[in-house]
């Protein structure tokens, strides 16, 4: 497995019009809307560098998903991304943002993913910062996907019978000295710059674990590669392949970007040479370069 699973181990739902979305959103500058949406567990500002690049040009709204890094949780026990797709996607309607930009991080890119594909009409450029259309089928296309529900029924069903105790214990068990030692060498994988690690690992201990474990759960069943043929507008993919424990060259991880890609009718790839999985901390300069020249670039299909 890759990426937003490594750090640590249904009914549309309805709700009024201008409803309070259940996710956090930080509004910064000012011009065409950009939505920036971060990874698993992860607050917002993983974007601040970023935002500070485009808020001269752009009205840029930040997110923090329900439940992650300090953003209260929902109690609805099921469907809890769908949720978040679905209120990102009326926030748009209600706030009257036309064809926003929508950017997203590792989990947040395949959210982002999910919001353009279900509302193609609505959204204008994606970039997808290193999150899989498909992540449980990485290296595995034709994986089964059958067993992949029964397992995340079991996961979803097993969460959901967890006592208030039984949380406490497995918060105090990520939080142990132990724990967090592991989670800060395994985190070496994915950032380079090791004082970024215990800002990722505060927002970890800020996050929900219910509606994490919750929306790991849904995620792993979503499978969005031949869903990007639904796309009208361009597709930026920024990928990563340095910290991989299973991939050992830049062409075997291109290779592999490329096939869950396949479906898409306008997508540029785009592979960072020596980044690891945090692009907008390891390889900003690159990854404002490709941004700022795909959105310059840009077209919206009508």
């Amino acid at each position: 497995m890759k990426k937003f699973l490594l750090v640590f181990s249904a009914s549309a739902f309805l709700f009024c019009v201008d409803a309070q979305p259940s996710f956090g959103v930080k509004v910064v500058g000012k011009g065409n809307p950009i939505i920036f949406i971060p990874g698993l567990n992860g607050s917002g500002d993983v974007w601040n560098t970023t935002v500070a690049h485009y808020k001269n040009n752009y009205t840029c709204y930040v997110i923090t998903l329900a439940g992650f890094a300090g953003q209260p949780p929902v109690k609805q026990k099921d469907s809890l991304l769908l949720l978040q797709r679905d209120q990102i996607i009326q926030y748009i309607k209600d706030k009257h943002l036309y064809k926003p930009v929508i950017t997203g991080f590792s989990f947040g890119g395949v959210l982002a993913l999910w919001v353009a594909t279900s509302a193609p009409d609505l959204v204008g450029p994606v970039i997808d910062v290193d999150g899989l259309p498909f992540e449980s089928a990485f290296e595995n296309a034709n994986i089964n996907k059958d067993s992949i529900a029964a397992i995340a029924q079991q996961r979803h069903d097993f969460i959901l019978k967890q006592t208030p105790e039984a949380w406490q214990r497995i918060y105090q068990s990520r939080n142990s000295p132990k724990k967090l030692a592991m989670a800060k060498q395994d985190l070496k994988a994915l950032v380079t710059d090791t004082t970024k690690i215990p800002i990722i690992i505060a927002w970890d201990k800020a996050t929900d674990l219910r509606s994490s474990y919750l929306m790991q759960t849904e995620m792993s069943t979503l499978d969005l590669r031949n869903e990007l043929a639904k796309l009208k507008q361009p597709l930026l993919f920024l990928g990563s392949w340095k910290g991989w424990n299973d991939i050992t060259t830049l062409q075997i991880a291109t290779a592999e970007y490329q096939l869950q890609l396949a479906a898409a009718k306008n997508a540029k790839l785009m592979m960072s040479e020596e980044g690891k999985h945090f692009l907008m901390w390891d390889d900003y300069s690159w990854m404002i370069y490709e941004m700022d020249a795909f959105l310059k670039n840009s077209t919206i299909a009508k």
